[in-house]
Order: C-alpha cells, then sequence, then structure tokens
C-alpha cells in the first residue's frame, strides 16, 4: 500500500548521501551470465556486475527498451536510467507527477512504439488521490505528463487509487496507431474493489475502469496476441482473469477469472521490514507472458510451506491461462524466509527474483540477501534454473527506521533479535524510541503509525531482448561498492546464455545389504537428493560447470565414482549457449575383497574393481 500522503505540494527527490551519488558503479560480479542470449542473438557482454543507482528507500519498478540498452528504475525517491544495458545509470528526478499531491507507488511498461511509461499515484488534495501516467520518448530521460488513468473521486467516488500497476502492449500497436496502455488498481471507495481502465491512445485519455474480482493487490501484463492478463489474491488462492485488447473493448473473458493455485501467504511479521502485509503482500503474485509463445503463461508467487521457511514456486499455462498443471520450485531447498517476488520473461525463459534470508540466524533474524532463478520448459517438465546469489552480502534489514513517521506495528522492530530498535515516535517530541524501552519524555510513551515502504511493498524487475535487469534496496553495499550510511538502490545486468545438462545416475552391482543414496549436484548445490538412478534435468549457464555427488541418507562411503559421458573424467563439462549435454555418474560398489579394493564382477570389464583370485573375493 501507498505510504502516508506528503504535507507538500510536490515531490522532491531525496539528496545523494555521502559516498553513494546517484550514477556511482562497481564492480562486484554476481553472475556468470553472459554472451547470447536464448534465441542466439549477439547481444552485448554483461559480467553481471552490481551498479548502484541512487539513494532512497525501496518500492522498485523497472523497464527495458525493446532491444534491452535502455533500463529505468523508479522508487518512491524519484528514477534513474541507463543508456548502456544497465552498467551505469544517471539520476533523472522525482517522480514525475504534476499533481497538488504525490504518492509514489511508481509503476512503469514499455510499448510497441518504444515509449516507456511511468505511473504514479497523484491528485488534487490528500483525499482524491488518482493514477497518473507520463510518458518518455527518449529512453527514459524525462517523463512530460500524459494522463490520469484513474481519476479520484471521478465517476466511482474513489479517495485513493492505491497500488497502481501498468502494462504495455509491446507486440501491438492499437487500431489508431498509439499505444495499448492497462492500468490496475486497489479501489477504496465507495466499496474496495479491484479495478482496471486502458487507453488506446499511448495514454492520454483513458475508458471507464471495470471490476476484476474479489481480493487484492493485482498485478497486470500484456501477452504477444493483445490478450491482458490480472493476477491478485484472494483468500488463500491465487487468481487470474483474462480480458481482449482495448480496441476490442477490455472484454472479460468467458470462464474468467480461473484460480492458478492455492497458497500460504509469508508470514508477518518479517523483521526489519517496517510494515508487512495489510498495506501488502509478501506473497507477491504476478503473471508474466512467454515472448516467443502468447498461450503459455507463468505465474509466480511466494508460499510459505513451514515455519521459518518460504517458496518461490513458478506455475505455468500452456493453453493461455485456463489451465495451470505444472509447477515449480525455483529457490534451492534451503530453509529460509522469502518475500516480494517479481517475474518477467524472455526467450521463452521465466526470470524470477526476490528477497531472501536463508543466512539468518536466531542472533541476526533480520540478514537478507536478493536472488534470482528461473524456469524453462524442456519436454514435458518445467524445469528450475540455478539460482544465484545477486547481492553476494548479508543486509540487516533490522539497522535502520528511515521513515518520518513510526513503524506500522510493534512487532516490525520488536521481532527483531538485536534490540532496542528506534522504530516508534515519542508521543511528546516526536523522537524515534524503543517500543520497550523507556526513553521518551515525562508522560509520553511510544507510537506506531502507519510506517512507510523501507524496503517495498513490491520489488519489480524487467526482460527485454534476451537481457534480464533486475535491482533491490539495501542499507549494505556489495563488495567493491562504496558503503552506505542509509538505503541505497543496487542493480544487475544479467544475459540470457543457458543450456542444458541432464546428469545421469548410475548403480554397478550395488551392495544388497543397503539402499545406495546419493545426492546429485551442480556447481556444488543439490539437485536431486537420496537418489539411486535415473536423471535430472538443469538448465544452467552457458560455461564451464562442475558435476559431482556425496551420499545419502544411510549410504556409507564405500563408492567408487567414475564421471562419463559429456564430463570429463573430473565431472566438469563446457557448454555452449543452446548446448544440450549429458553427463553420467556411475557408481560400483567398493566393499571389500582382496586388497580391501571391490572384486571385479562378470560385465565391470576393469572399471574401479581389482582382478582378484575367486577365492580372495567375499
Amino acid at each position: 500500500m501507498t505510504k502516508p500522503p506528503a504535507p507538500s505540494p510536490t515531490v522532491t527527490p531525496e539528496p545523494p548521501e555521502p559516498g553513494t551519488a546517484p550514477g556511482s558503479q562497481g564492480t562486484a560480479p554476481r553472475s556468470q551470465f553472459d554472451g547470447r542470449n536464448q534465441l542466439g542473438t549477439a547481444v552485448q557482454v554483461h559480467p553481471g556486475a552490481v551498479v548502484q543507482v541512487q539513494t532512497g528507500l525501496g518500492e522498485l519498478e523497472m523497464a527495458s527498451s525493446n532491444d534491452g540498452q535502455h533500463v529505468v528504475i523508479a522508487a518512491n525517491s524519484g528514477y534513474s536510467f541507463s543508456d548502456d544495458f544497465g552498467g551505469t545509470y544517471t539520476f533523472g528526478g522525482g517522480t514525475p507527477c504534476n499533481q497538488a499531491v504525490c504518492d509514489g507507488d511508481p509503476s512503469l511498461a514499455v510499448g510497441n512504439s518504444g515509449a516507456i511509461y511511468y505511473a504514479w499515484i497523484g491528485g488534487p488534495n490528500v483525499n482524491a488521490l488518482g493514477d497518473g501516467v507520463s510518458r518518455s520518448i527518449d529512453n527514459g530521460h524525462t517523463f512530460p505528463f500524459q494522463g490520469l488513468a484513474a481519476t479520484c473521486p471521478g465517476t466511482t467516488n474513489c479517495m485513493l487509487a492505491d497500488q497502481e500497476h501498468i502494462a504495455a502492449d509491446r507486440a501491438n500497436p492499437a487500431t489508431a496507431g498509439g499505444d495499448r496502455v492497462y492500468n490496475v488498481w486497489r479501489n477504496f471507495a465507495p466499496v474496495f474493489s479491484l479495478r482496471i481502465s486502458c487507453s488506446t491512445n499511448s495514454g492520454a485519455t483513458w475508458t471507464a475502469d471495470i471490476p476484476i474480482g474479489v481480493g487484492d493487490f493485482p498485478r497486470v501484463s500484456v501477452g504477444g496476441d493483445g490478450f491482458v492478463y490480472v493476477a491478485w489474491a484472494s483468500g488463500g488462492n491465487m487468481m487470474l482473469h483474462k480480458f481482449s485488447n482495448c480496441d476490442a473493448g477490455l472484454t472479460a473473458q468467458a470462464g474468467w477469472p480461473v484460480t492458478v493455485a492455492a497458497f500460504t501467504n509469508v508470514a508477518c511479521p518479517m523483521p526489519g521490514l517496517d510494515r508487512c502485509n495489510g498495506r501488502n503482500i509478501l506473497s507477491s503474485p504476478t503473471v508474466a507472458v512467454d515472448d516467443l509463445n502468447p498461450m503459455h503463461i507463468y505465474y509466480t508467487f511466494a508460499t510459505s510451506t513451514s515455519a521459518g521457511n518460504d517458496d518461490i514456486v513458478v506455475h505455468d499455462s500452456s493453453d493461455g491461462g485456463a489451465t495451470f498443471p505444472r509447477s515449480v520450485r525455483v529457490n534451492s531447498p534451503v530453509a529460509g524466509r522469502r518475500f516480494m517476488p517479481w517475474t518477467c520473461a524472455t526467450g521463452g525463459i521465466v526470470y524470477v527474483s526476490w528477497y531472501d534470508r536463508r543466512t539468518a540466524t536466531p542472533a541476526n533474524n533480520d540478514l537478507t540477501r536478493y536472488f534470482m532463478s528461473a524456469a524453462a520448459v524442456q519436454g514435458s517438465d518445467l524445469i528450475p534454473v540455478l539460482e544465484t546469489d545477486l547481492s553476494g552480502v548479508d543486509d540487516k534489514q533490522c539497522s535502520l527506521w528511515p521513515c518520518a513517521t513510526a513503524t506500522n506495528a510493534t512487532t516490525d522492530s520488536e521481532s527483531c533479535s538485536l534490540q532496542p530498535e528506534f522504530a516508534g515516535r515519542c508521543s511528546i517530541g516526536g523522537a524515534p524510541c524503543d517500543f520497550t524501552s523507556t526513553i521518551c519524555p515525562s508522560g509520553g510513551v511510544c507510537l506506531t503509525s502507519r510506517g512507510c515502504p523501507k524496503y517495498g511493498d513490491y520489488n519489480g524487475n524487467a526482460c527485454a531482448a534476451g537481457h534480464f535487469y533486475t535491482s533491490w534496496a539495501s542499507a549494505t553495499s556489495p563488495d567493491g561498492l562504496p558503503g552506505t550510511t542509509g538505503i541505497s538502490i543496487f542493480s544487475s545486468a544479467i544475459s540470457a546464455n543457458f543450456a542444458k545438462l541432464t546428469v545421469n545416475k548410475l548403480l554397478v552391482h550395488p551392495s544388497t545389504h543397503f539402499l545406495a543414496l546419493f545426492n546429485l549436484k551442480i556447481d556444488g548445490q543439490t539437485v536431486a537428493a537420496n537418489k539411486n538412478g535415473g536423471s535430472v534435468v538443469r538448465i544452467v549457464s552457458s560455461g564451464t560447470h562442475s558435476v559431482s555427488e556425496t551420499v545419502g541418507t544411510g549410504t556409507p562411503n564405500v563408492y567408487f565414482t567414475v564421471f562419463g559421458g559429456d564430463c570429463a573424467a573430473d565431472g566438469t563439462v563446457n557448454l555452449a549457449p543452446n548446448d544440450n549435454k549429458i553427463c553420467t555418474i556411475t557408481n560400483f560398489d567398493n566393499t571389500g575383497g582382496c586388497g580391501q579394493g571391490r572384486c571385479c564382477e562378470p560385465g565391470d570389464g576393469t572399471q574401479g574393481c581389482l582382478q582378484c583370485a575367486p577365492a580372495s573375493c567375499p
């Protein structure tokens, strides 16, 4: 949900903090993806260096030009743009809002014309906040005002059109030649509802809004065939609606909305976040349409699977979103809190990024990193891409309480393992205070308030032309970048250079005394646990990878291992973009015999066994 309306008539961009001027950059490598995209098209090489974009709080969305060269990142503190594939950024200014009151909640989209659209909350006063849209035709350098996508009070008598999200049709122009642009939001009056409106003239004028469904937090995407998809949460279900394009009347399709899957929302509190659910949804449902096949729909969200663990899952549909028979977890099987995923698609692959607390401990329960992964279809399966730690350092999200108003709830700070946390505001004097410490003036108490999106109510990313761009807010700079005394925004650019790697598992004359189980690994990450045969398939980046294994549950370490197929003897394999290679791990029982090695048996040849006299073999 939006932060409280600012008392000043306009938004002033937050000035750079010492040592962290907007546009500064570093060379902290976080990714091995570079070279060519999934379509085989030559692209500029990106080592995945993390760069600092600007100072200020989260609430991030991103957009990339159709060729991937120009990138815009927008936050409540303003926006920055890049003209070199995300290598460096220039601060462009505050929210390009032309209303008397401007209240953030940025959202970005790119149209068929190449124009970049920037939506925001604004209005004539704090009791009439609608959604405005500005447009850039200079690759995100400037954003002149275009029109109001939601007008409050207007015909709906709304007070606030909150958490607007926009999308534009990259593939198709409107009938009259303009861009088709779409806006969804939470409408607060007269009855809470989810709404959608659209424009066929590049955001200058907008249709009347129509209802979407029952629930909260809608997000929107447009397919290559012009159909419009809206994802949102309703109770314990993730929902999806489908509409015709704006020229065709933005008509709800028969049989919709559909339930994609049940979920359990990421639980509160999330120590240090400043607000949790109610004003946002940490499970963050998003929908992305395959750019190579408009009938192929990806739907992503976080779901709580147990106390202290959340998983990021991708569901997909091959029939235009009517059914979602497949799903896959894209984070590795390591326990941790995970929240605010976002998704986009390019080259037929869906990319996902999220905040991740797998490194948190009871003594430091707020340690947070930023991760990405992806998923793709191989044969009849939806399979994950190996995840990447983009930030590479732990950020203590309880370390700062920068908002002028108090945090949303005492649990936001009181759940932090390190205390005191000065997240409240004294009722007398307004000084920061801890909710269990007596530091307020006599007669004063430590109060909560509305809070603000310290690390964001959502966290977007962007895909285009085989590039994946992502950004995150952190009070801790990655290695190689200047330190920061407050929260800053960082970004990483990745090129989509993937290949298919299959690992086959074979056992030769396994022991009859126990079940042999093995954990299969790629680049040190377990991709299949307790396997005694079969195979596992993963999408990996191009380049050199290593295949290995460890013994599984209840299996003694008495096996001789041989790597074969496309793997070298040490388990390494080199893959070019779009390669399809198979590595084999063969295990031979080595439980004893002559010289304490395994005796050769018929069919063994000389692989991993000893040519013993028959009497020497057990």
